[in-house]
């Protein structure tokens, strides 16, 4: 009976040394776990960090890149209507920052050089002036000017021209419009022309910056 005891007794501390054993082994395989998931953790947020600061620097340089535009394309409105006006003439719209602005600006610009007379309509919606969008839609109003008689120009979100055939009768004749069209989409942009019996209507939309 005693020596059944004592080999039970020993069978039973081998046992539980063994699931001490193993319960120890184990738990030092959760710390390592733990250790790695904190170094995996650390690692990530670390490059989250440079992820953000590089994108923080391109937004930083996006914003230069457009503010340089936008100054370029006032310098350039400014000296034309100057050129044409003289030094002394302000500019025929107050400059307030719209893409409206500056096309009221550009239609009077043309009046006077391509000679196509137009009137101007301002919608609830105004877009903020880009340099990128006061240039493409300079160059849209005056391809749309060489395509017609005179223009009546909304800017609601998008610009819309509506512009009386200088061929009453020609349904399409817009060459400069459509030659436009691929030069818009290198932009980014979209021109739409729906050309009439005596009239078209051209729109051009900008992509979401």
């Amino acid at each position: 009976m005693t020596v059944a005891l004592a080999a039970l007794s020993a069978v039973l501390v081998i046992g539980l040394a063994g699931m001490v054993s193993v319960q120890a082994r184990q738990r030092r395989s959760s710390r390592a776990r733990i250790a790695d998931l904190e170094r995996s953790h650390s690692a990530l947020a670390g490059r989250l960090e440079d992820a953000g600061a590089a994108t923080a620097a391109l937004e930083r340089q996006l914003a230069c890149n457009r503010s340089g535009i936008e100054v370029a394309e006032r310098i350039r409105l400014e000296r034309e209507w100057s050129e044409l006006a003289g030094p002394t003439v302000p500019l025929p719209a107050e400059w307030d920052g719209t893409l409206g602005s500056a096309l009221a600006v550009e239609l009077e610009l043309i009046r006077e050089i391509v000679g196509t007379p137009s009137t101007l309509e301002l919608g609830a919606v105004q877009e903020g002036l880009t340099g990128f969008r006061v240039a493409m839609a300079a160059e849209f109003l005056r391809a749309a000017a060489r395509d017609a008689d005179e223009m009546k120009v909304l800017i609601h979100g998008c610009v819309v021209v509506w512009g009386s055939s200088p061929t009453p009768g020609a349904a399409g004749v817009s060459p400069h419009l459509d030659a436009m069209k691929a030069r818009a989409a290198e932009g980014g942009a979209q021109v739409v022309v729906e050309p009439g019996e005596a009239e078209f209507k051209a729109t051009l939309r900008f992509d979401p910056d």
